[in-house]
This record gives structure tokens, C-alpha cells and sequence, in this order.
């Protein structure tokens, strides 16, 4: 289903592919479109939801934060979320805000799985191109 689309990810990503999306499901065909952002970027934001949680004020904040997520060593889900809450913590920020810009930066959407999960199977790389790419329609967006 995946490589009929053009994609030929490799079997680990795959595998947590499918352990992140198998409780989403229902059908097979399900997997591509709920979860189809993990292969080729987001191609469509939550406008709505963006119009919601972005505020152009904090986006020297997401700066500090994407390069506290460059840094992150090792670049898993159990540091991502330890240095992500530790950063919220730090700057005084509001968890569900910080969170749902996360996700909406990485998948697009409010749904899907845990977002450091998420950001862990999409690699370091994945995610500081997704968040670049992200703010730039967020702040054209507002």
C-alpha cells in the first residue's frame, strides 16, 4: 500500500509506523489516509486549529524550543518528551499550547499518536524541516 504510493521507507520505520497507527485504524486503507504525513510531509494543516493555538508573540519561543530539539541527544521519544516538559517548565509556557503546535507542526492535525512518538520516527532531520516549513505558513496563516 505504501510503495503504491511512491514510498519505500525502511522496515524499522514501518514497523513503528504501524505500532503508532494500529489502535487509529480500522482498515487497511486507513493507515494511508490517517497517517499518510509520515511519508510525505504534511500536505494540508488544521487551519482552524492553527488560527486557535498560534500566537505570532511566541514564535521566538518554537525558535528556542526547535533548537533545544536540535540538540536532543539521544533523539527518542522518552528524552524528547523529558527536554520538551523541562522547556515548558523553563519558559513558563502552557503544556497543551506548546503540545498542540508540536503536533500540528509534525502531522498537520490534532490527531494521531503520542507527538513525541511521532517526532522520534521522523528523525531529528524530519522534524527541524517540518517546523521550519510549519512557521512559515503559521505566521502567513495569522
Amino acid at each position: 500500500m505504501i510503495e503504491a504510493k511512491g514510498f519505500s521507507p525502511a522496515e524499522d520505520f514501518l514497523v513503528g509506523f504501524c505500532g503508532l497507527m494500529k489502535e487509529r485504524v480500522t482498515l487497511l486503507p486507513d493507515f494511508w489516509e490517517t497517517g499518510s504525513y509520515f511519508f510525505e510531509g504534511v500536505t494540508q494543516y488544521d487551519d482552524k486549529a492553527i488560527q486557535k493555538n498560534w500566537k505570532i508573540e511566541t514564535r521566538s519561543s518554537f525558535d528556542q524550543l526547535l533548537s533545544v530539539l536540535a540538540a536532543c541527544t539521544p533523539f527518542d521519544s522518552t528524552t524528547l518528551e523529558s527536554t520538551v516538559k523541562a522547556f515548558i517548565h523553563d519558559h513558563k509556557l502552557k503544556m497543551g499550547e506548546v503540545l498542540q503546535i508540536f503536533r500540528l507542526a509534525i502531522s498537520g492535525t490534532l490527531k494521531g499518536a503520542s507527538v513525541f512518538d511521532m517526532a522520534a520516527l521522523l528523525g531529528r532531520e524530519e522534524v527541524i524541516k517540518r517546523f521550519d516549513t510549519a512557521y512559515r505558513y503559521f505566521d502567513n496563516l495569522k
